[in-house]
């Protein structure tokens, strides 16, 4: 026991000292500060996200029965945007049979993006689509 303890005393001493100088702790003034740093986004102003975003189309692929939504999202707010949409897949009775989601990474203010929600399985033919969120953030940096 009192081996392993003078081993780790040993190394600990070693990881202490470089060139047999011992280490100096940063002075306070050198450390990053401890408290939380909170950097205000842009808040975009202008349109709520949902009137960003509407439905250009609604299909039902002829081959694999796939649907998909095709996607128009026109940047409303003041800043540039990300955004993620997920849209619902339901047959003529309204019952869910798949969901998509489609998503747009720095949209410049007042441009508009054109995208795919793809849904994954077999759909009947007169399957809708319906848009269940949208979520806009300020685009990074």
């Amino acid at each position: 026991m009192l081996a392993l303890l003078g081993t780790f005393l040993y190394f600990l001493g070693d990881a202490l000292t470089e060139s047999g100088k011992p280490r100096r702790a940063p002075s306070a003034e050198s450390l990053p500060s401890q408290e939380p740093t909170v950097t205000a986004s842009p808040t975009p102003a202008g349109t709520d996200a949902e009137e960003d975003v509407r439905i250009a189309g609604c299909t039902v692929d002829s081959v694999t029965a796939w649907p998909s939504a095709r996607m128009e999202m026109v940047n409303g707010s003041g800043a540039a945007a990300d955004y993620v949409v997920t849209v619902e897949f339901v047959d003529g009775d309204g019952a869910r049979v798949t969901d998509g989601i489609v998503g747009v990474v720095g949209l410049a203010p007042g441009r508009t993006a054109k995208k795919k929600a793809q849904g994954l399985g077999e759909a009947p033919r007169d399957t809708k689509c319906r848009i269940t969120g949208v979520h806009r953030t300020p685009a990074a940096g």
